[in-house]
């Protein structure tokens, strides 16, 4: 059970569980991700959103944004369908929280590997991953 008024958009659980609130999607509005210069791919079923991936292509590039998943739809398989559209053949970069375990077991499953870790605030660190291109036979 969820304590009142407690935040549960998919981004306000992560930020929750990497221990860092500066996420840049909890400060976001409505106007600043329609404005944004990235392409989203969303997920929707029963008049609600289910998860939605954001990311630019640059050249044969997939740069992912972000990736986000109702919490009450996770584990269904809806990430994982929405990052192997927006990826299909084309090799990727991402980063995460480094704490992020959950995101990072599905990069990892899908052939992302570590290449750098940041510390982009104090105490709070990203990983860096990329996934070279797959092919269609594969």
């Amino acid at each position: 059970m969820r304590a009142a008024g407690e935040e549960t958009s998919a981004v306000a659980v992560v930020a929750r569980l990497v221990g860092f609130d500066g996420i840049p999607p909890l400060h976001e509005t409505l106007e600043d991700v329609l404005t944004s210069c990235i392409d989203w791919l969303v997920a929707s079923g029963d008049e609600r959103v289910l998860g939605a991936i954001g990311f630019t292509r640059e050249a044969d590039v997939v740069d992912i944004d972000r990736l986000m998943v109702d919490p009450d739809f996770a584990r269904r398989g809806i990430g994982r369908a929405l990052l192997e559209r927006a990826i299909s053949e084309s090799s990727a970069i991402v980063s995460t929280g480094r704490d992020n375990v959950p995101a990072l077991e599905l990069y990892r499953s899908l052939g992302f590997e570590g290449i750098a870790d940041r510390e982009v605030s104090p105490g709070f660190w990203i990983r860096c991953l990329r996934c070279p291109a797959r092919s269609s036979g594969g």
